[in-house]
């Protein structure tokens, strides 16, 4: 689970992914997952 979590995350820009990943690390896994569903798709509108 964790490396595939970790995969997903690490598709993330870098720029804000080393922000946040104190704070994903609090989540569980189901919830870090979504997190990243979410901020790709913010990622991905914006383009």
């Amino acid at each position: 689970m964790k490396t595939t979590a970790t995969r997903l995350y690490n598709r993330l820009d870098p720029s804000y992914r080393w922000a946040d990943i104190k704070v994903i690390r609090k989540y569980t896994v189901k919830k870090a997952r979504r997190f990243i569903k979410k901020e790709t798709a913010n990622e991905v509108n914006a383009i």
